[in-house]
């Protein structure tokens, strides 16, 4: 997956744990600026991650969640070490 299919890949999950619609998660939202994200969707949302990625994810991991970007920047590294294992 490129950087484009990782950040829509964010976005559809991101989307699913708050029951919204992809369209409602600007490029640059936060757990600050989506008033939908408090404590059960951070929990709904790592649900999310954990099966889309088939493993849990670590304290530090659920606890840095907290924008577009770091989803989809877990979504990249959990693809990279996925391609290294492969090798």
């Amino acid at each position: 997956m490129n950087v484009e299919e990782h950040l829509s890949e964010a976005r559809s999950i991101l989307a699913r744990a708050l029951n919204v619609t992809a369209e409602a998660i600007g490029d640059h939202a936060t757990i600050d600026t989506l008033e939908d994200w408090d404590s059960l969707a951070h929990m709904r949302l790592v649900l999310e991650i954990e099966q889309h990625l088939k493993r849990e994810l670590s304290s530090t991991e659920i606890v840095e969640l907290a924008s577009l970007a770091d989803v989809r920047n877990l979504l990249t590294s959990s693809d990279r070490m996925t391609s290294e294992q492969l090798r």
